[in-house]
């Protein structure tokens, strides 16, 4: 399990032509958590992420910052009903027919890409204990378009000799398309990611039944070449632990555990 990463609305309407130079969720409503809104077969728009709001501690390095934080605020989806599988490897393959020169990592053969992309973007294991989930990253700019997408795992595993609940989160497949590399939207599904471990946290930590333990996140380990990212994430979890849950002894801090795990 790790990262595999390639650095690359509404239903009943055709592609649009994208312009990868003018491309980076609408209204800021309290979100559902992610797994609840994939366990009522509720797929669709979860939230919006604005480079000036969400992005720039993540991405103020990047040597495109400047046309990158003028861009429009990207959506992210949880497995979109306006873009099937056979839609999204329709727009996957286009790319790489059209950019063959810029399609040179392991996923950018169709062997390999269409199992990401083809199936139902929610599953689960029959105990409950394991989902995953696919999320796909659009331009406000043009909603139809999907830019790239990221599979995100979750696990629980309950300590028997302590009272510590680990909840492990994964990075799989995180690709991007060819031609809208190198503008952060990797990093901006990583981002997007952790803000669904987010709600998690917060949800576990918040249930009557764990209400005497401790609530451990862990990171699982990365493929070679995927720190950055594994980073990136690993911060965005922590500033929710930060901000948002503020319960000492409840919520262990992710740097600590990774220390402990890794």
């Amino acid at each position: 399990m790790g990262i595999r990463v390639a650095f690359a609305a509404r239903h009943g309407f055709g592609p649009l032509k994208t312009n990868p130079e003018n491309t980076v969720v609408p209204l800021r409503q309290p979100p559902l958590r992610l797994m609840d809104n994939l366990a009522c077969e509720m797929s669709g728009l979860l939230f919006d992420l604005d480079y000036r709001d969400d992005l720039a501690p993540y991405l103020h390095w990047h040597p495109r910052i400047g046309q990158i934080q003028d861009y429009p605020p990207l959506l992210v989806y949880a497995d979109p009903r306006h873009c099937t599988g056979d839609y999204m490897s329709s727009r996957m393959e286009a790319s790489l027919s059209g950019f063959p020169q810029l399609a040179r990592g392991p996923l950018d053969h169709r062997r390999n890409l269409r199992p990401e992309i083809l199936g139902p973007g929610y599953r689960k294991s029959h105990s409950g204990d394991e989902e995953s989930h696919r999320l796909v990253l659009f331009s406000s700019h043009d909603p139809l378009e999907p830019l790239g997408f990221l599979w995100l795992h979750r696990k629980i595993v309950a300590a028997t000799q302590s009272n510590e609940i680990e909840l492990r989160f994964g990075l799989r497949t995180t690709y991007v398309r060819p031609e809208y590399r190198g503008l952060g939207y990797a990093t901006a599904l990583v981002v997007a990611a952790a803000i669904c471990c987010g709600w998690e946290l917060r949800h576990q930590s918040e249930r009557p039944a764990v209400a005497e333990r401790v609530i451990a996140p862990v990171l699982e380990p990365t493929e070679p070449g995927c720190d950055q990212l594994a980073a990136t994430m690993a911060a965005r979890i922590q500033a929710t632990i930060d901000e948002v849950l503020h319960r000492p002894g409840r919520t262990r801090n992710i740097a600590e555990v990774l220390d402990l795990r890794h």
